[in-house]
């Protein structure tokens, strides 16, 4: 690769990026001021608010006991006494005033129901005599600011006025309260120094916006740089250029890496304007007190800091500009954005989940690791082999984001092919063209509407109709693929891979299923040891299945997903991938999906990796139903190990999950002997489907001549 070249292009391209000012916008406009202003206006708005709440006065409404109206009346008005309303107040009993109630007067109400709903009021006290004991209770409009404050400030005092008669009621017992209370005495000692309860708060904070500036700032950029460009047409005046194909995507890579560490940076003063705003407000508090942190104990924090965000800016490009660059308009590009930007944004809310924290297990997940990790080190907590780990994790991501970026400009039919047409179920069906198949961007679409499927509906009718409800899903996805290519005029045989199999494709995809199932059980025995938490879920799900009779558990977890996830993933998704990509790359997307719409730990490792043996007999075939067999004999046999678990159980010594029996099974056996025996029958499977992928192209060969 030549150096000079790709240092001419990468300025070139910072240029080019730098002259829109759209982008420009992006990636300063909103870290620099957006940020500050959003939060500056939150706290003056919070800080209106509370002056306006201590300011106005509430109107209250008593009712119910007569003799403790007056003691009430004097309870709820005497806000802010002198010092000769507190000894008048005292000998009543009532003394619980203080500067921090709300000033409050009681009025008259025949009705107080329908004055509080008339706002007349903003709250009501009932007074209830049962026996000796009084009952209070005030009634309120919760979502009315007015009358949740006031109710709020109501029970603290109710809660003062209680406690003072108790204590008078011991004292006419001849028992001394204050002694009482001096009998047990509870301390609190904070030993976290100041550096380290600012770390607490910003360790939340900062990596939500440390994210979301990484992602807008590579996003936009890369949006730019590719699908901008060809919409522009100077995307195919680059490649005219005398350098390599590789040598204009690293200077590409290098110029959204760039913009996307610079939109962190000014994240960062952002956070720092922040952080001098709230130390000014805090003196004001405290009437000019001393505000002294350390700020060098930071340095640590933010190297380390700092080596993360450009091992998660070199992935979040790199990624960006593979996804990019299939799109075909900056419209489209924005679309592919929409999601990446959710995710990222949920993710990247783990750092203010109080209880999470960085483990072995936690540092190898993309995004996550760096989020945790900054939390943590923001505390001061350093571990050297989990910083280790997340290091080198997110070098790994980046290494295969760089991967995918190469992959995919290297083809032309991505780079320069026609219109993908992002979305045809927005367009008229007169005007759609017949035969087509589906866009990644369909693809991704319906991807999304299945997974929001499975969390909403499935649980829906799960809750209403029991195990039967599990249909729900099965069918939903399939109306989704079915429906939406009934609609867009798609060629069946094409996406579907309709198609006669041949007998030995079938027999191949048996055996390439057996030697999967070997290597998914040897793997799940292992995860469980590690993600016990997602074997648990697997032991809930098996409660609601155990009662059923053998035809109806065939029919619900083998038959019915078999159909209806092979057309959805092996039909319509694989079909928009593997139209642009490389097969392989494809297939490994496309399985990495079906792990990912599975929605457990465990299952996105093991059902990916049967995902990648179905979608390999289905490339290898050209047909649907191998795929479809191996799919059906798989949950068989998650059937057979729930159906017949009491048996299994004897051989285990141990309850177990039927979705692991299986691996607990295969386990009884020998490691090693399981692992050669795997190997075989993987061999003979691909043997068996690549001799009858060849024979069928040599017959259509001969047929041709």
């Amino acid at each position: 690769m030549n150096k000079t070249a790709v240092i001419t292009l990468y300025k070139r391209e910072l240029l080019d990026i730098l002259r829109d000012k759209k982008t420009v916008f992006m990636n300063v406009f909103v870290p620099i001021i957006l940020i500050p202003l959003i939060t500056i206006g939150a706290s003056q708005v919070m800080m209106s608010v509370q002056s306006s709440l201590g300011t106005q006065e509430y109107h209250i409404a008593i009712f119910g006991e007569k003799e403790a109206r007056d003691e009430l009346k004097q309870l709820v008005e005497n806000t802010n006494p002198d010092q000769e309303q507190l000894s008048a107040a005292s000998q009543n009993s009532v003394s619980i005033s203080s500067d921090s109630h709300l000033f409050a007067k009681v009025i008259e109400s025949d009705d107080p129901s329908q004055a509080l709903k008339d706002k007349v009021i903003d709250a009501y006290l009932e007074v209830e005599k049962n026996g000796e004991q009084l009952h209070y209770k005030i009634h309120y409009i919760s979502s009315n600011v007015n009358s949740s404050s006031i109710a709020s400030d109501l029970a603290e005092r109710l809660e003062s006025y209680k406690q003072q008669l108790n204590m008078q009621k011991l004292e006419s017992l001849g028992i001394d309260y204050q002694a009482l209370q001096d009998e047990m005495r509870i301390e609190q000692q904070d030993h976290a120094t100041k550096e380290q309860s600012i770390g607490n708060v910003l360790g939340g904070i900062i990596p939500l916006l440390l994210i979301l500036g990484l992602v807008n700032g590579a996003t936009h950029t890369a949006i730019d740089t590719t699908a901008g460009e060809k919409e522009r047409g100077t995307l195919e005046t680059t490649f005219s250029f005398p350098v390599t194909r590789r040598e204009i995507i690293t200077s590409k890579f290098g110029a959204v890496a760039t913009m996307a560490s610079f939109s962190v940076l000014l994240n960062f003063l952002s956070i720092g304007v922040m952080g001098l705003y709230t130390s000014s407000l805090i003196r004001t508090v405290t009437g000019g007190a001393p505000f002294a942190i350390n700020l060098a104990s930071y340095l640590p924090v933010l190297l380390i800091l700092l080596l993360c965000v450009l091992l998660f800016a070199v992935f979040i490009s790199a990624f960006s500009l593979a996804i990019f660059s299939v799109a075909q308009t900056p419209k489209e590009a924005n679309l592919y954005a929409m999601p990446i930007v959710l995710i990222a944004t949920l993710i990247s809310y783990v750092g203010l989940i109080p209880n999470a924290e960085l483990t072995i297990k936690t540092a190898l997940l993309p995004v996550v690791n760096i989020v945790l990790l900054t939390k943590s080190i923001f505390v001061f907590e350093y571990d050297i082999t989990l910083i280790l780990v997340t290091l080198m994790s997110n070098l790994l991501y980046g290494t295969l984001a760089i991967r995918l970026m190469f992959l995919v400009f290297e083809r032309e039919d991505i780079l320069f092919g026609e219109d993908s047409r992002f979305l045809r179920i927005l367009e008229r069906r007169a005007n759609i063209k017949r035969g087509d198949t589906p866009s990644i961007g369909e693809a991704l679409f319906l991807l999304i509407l299945g997974i929001l499927g499975l969390v909403f509906i499935g649980s829906y009718f799960q809750l209403q109709f029991g195990f039967f409800g599990i249909l729900s899903i099965q069918i939903w996805i399939l109306l989704l693929s079915v429906g939406y290519s009934i609609y867009a005029k798609f060629d069946w045989r094409k996406v579907f891979s309709i198609q006669k199999p041949r007998l030995l494709h079938l027999l191949g995809a048996t055996s390439l299923w057996l030697g999967t199932l070997m290597v998914v059980a040897l793997l799940s025995l292992i995860l469980q040891k590690y993600f016990p938490e997602s074997v648990e879920g697997l032991e809930i799900m098996e409660e609601m299945l155990k009662e059923q009779t053998l035809p109806a558990l065939i029919l619900v977890i083998a038959i019915a997903p078999a159909i209806c996830e092979e057309l959805f993933f092996r039909g319509f998704v694989y079909s928009a991938f593997g139209k642009k990509l490389n097969p392989f790359l494809a297939i490994l997307i496309v399985s990495a999906m079906f792990g990912i719409y599975h929605l457990s730990l465990i299952k996105f490792f093991t059902t990916g990796i049967l995902g990648l043996a179905i979608n390999y007999a289905l490339y290898r075939s050209k047909s649907i139903f191998p795929s479809m067999l191996m799919h059906f004999l798989n949950n068989l046999m998650s059937v057979v190990a729930l159906y017949f678990q009491d048996e299994l159980l004897k051989l285990s010594g141990e309850q177990i999950p039927a979705e692991m029996a299986e691996a607990e099974m295969i386990g009884q056996a020998d490691p090693l002997l399981a692992l050669i025996a795997a190997l075989l029958f993987l061999g003979i499977g691909v043997l068996l489907l690549n001799i009858g992928n060849t024979k069928k192209s040599s017959i259509q060969t001969s047929k041709g001549h």
